[in-house]
């Protein structure tokens, strides 16, 4: 039986879909702060869009591979998730209640290739493993 890890994930959707662990280190009674900074806006843009919203979340690195994800995504160190919706349109709310309550974060939204958003905390992640990890980044692919 699934869980709630924070209000509106569920640890089945934030586990990886392939082996079914959670991020190294990770442990729901003690949540980093990067991590807690992703779950709470993720929970606020979900309050305010309304509805259901599947996600992704970590990925092990055999998976992330198999997904065609960056060497070193933020779904690895367990600071990512998607998002995932119906529509175009679904996509665009989600992504303004996101960039408007949220300006920190790494937002990416994916209409031209699916109807996914990418939102990650990675740039709170000291010392960066990655250059691109720049707080407030947005792109549209």
């Amino acid at each position: 039986m699934s869980y709630y890890i924070w209000p509106h994930i569920l640890e089945e959707e934030y586990r990886c879909s392939h082996c079914g662990e959670f991020p190294p280190f990770f442990d729901k009674d003690i949540i980093p702060l990067p991590t807690r900074e992703l779950f709470q806006s993720f929970q606020r843009a979900r309050e305010l869009f309304g509805k259901p919203v599947p996600l992704t979340g970590y990925r092990c690195p055999v998976h992330n591979k198999a997904e065609g994800g960056s060497y070193l995504s933020a779904h690895m160190f367990g600071v990512a998730l998607d998002p995932d919706f119906q529509s175009v349109d679904d996509v665009e709310e989600f992504y303004g209640y996101l960039v408007e309550s949220n300006p920190d974060l790494r937002i990416g939204k994916y209409t031209k290739t699916g109807t996914f958003i990418h939102m990650d905390t990675a740039y709170m992640i000291t010392p960066r493993a990655s250059t691109d990890w720049i707080r407030g980044v947005r792109w549209n692919k």
